[in-house]
């Protein structure tokens, strides 16, 4: 009766040994794979943080770079493209819509540039033939007058009548005060609307340009 307790205590200590699993050897790999997985992953991890903040703090710097070079850069484009621009200009030709007076004042001070005129004047005289093919004619823009001529080597003048407007495209000769004719013909409404509107848009062009040239 006294060993029965004992018999069955060790039954039960045999039957709980048998119930739990065994502890096999790929068990205990798989476990220590697992925790180098997981160790090496986290280090993955930290890199791949230490990459992302490294990246956009890289990107701040090359931005803060170009940023600190573009205003010089950007004046020194500007200077060569402000200069560029009124080399042009001194060697291009222009097309001036100007009044008679304000036509000699710009062929005056304007000397560098090569200047084409048009003018809207009224015919004031009859139209006189002159030597090589040459027809030579008086223009009149309020109290200003302008002798005009106009050659007939590709093409004749058209019929011009006294009195009326007409559109004079040409240069201006300061010495022989006598405006070359390149094209001549009637002016239309339109352009006796809107002529004294482009000539102050003109004149305050050439203000712009002429100071421009003399501080160069």
């Amino acid at each position: 009766m006294n060993s029965c307790p004992v018999s069955l205590r060790a039954q039960q200590q045999q039957q709980l040994r048998i119930s739990e699993p065994p502890n096999l050897p790929h068990q205990r790999e798989t476990r220590t794979h697992s925790s180098k997985i997981s160790g090496s992953t986290m280090r993955g991890l930290d890199k791949n943080g230490a990459l992302q903040a490294f990246k956009p703090n890289f990107q701040q710097n090359q931005f803060k770079k170009k940023m600190d070079h573009i205003p010089e850069e950007k004046a020194l484009k500007d200077a060569s493209l402000y200069q560029l621009k009124f080399k042009e200009k001194d060697n291009s030709l222009r097309v001036i819509s100007a009044v008679i007076e304000s036509m000699k004042y710009w062929s005056e001070h304007a000397q560098k540039t090569v200047l084409l005129f048009e003018i809207l004047a009224v015919l004031d005289s009859a139209v006189t033939h002159g030597p090589y093919y040459s027809k030579t004619f008086l223009m009149r823009d309020g109290k200003n007058t302008l002798p005009c001529v106009f050659y007939e080597i590709d093409r004749e003048l058209p019929r011009l009548i006294r009195g009326r407007v007409h559109r004079c495209v040409g240069n201006y000769d300061q010495k022989k005060n006598i405006f070359k004719c390149v094209s001549v013909r009637p002016a239309s409404v339109s352009e006796q609307k809107t002529f004294q509107a482009f000539v102050k848009i003109v004149d305050a062009e050439m203000r712009y340009y002429t100071n421009v040239i003399n501080e160069i």
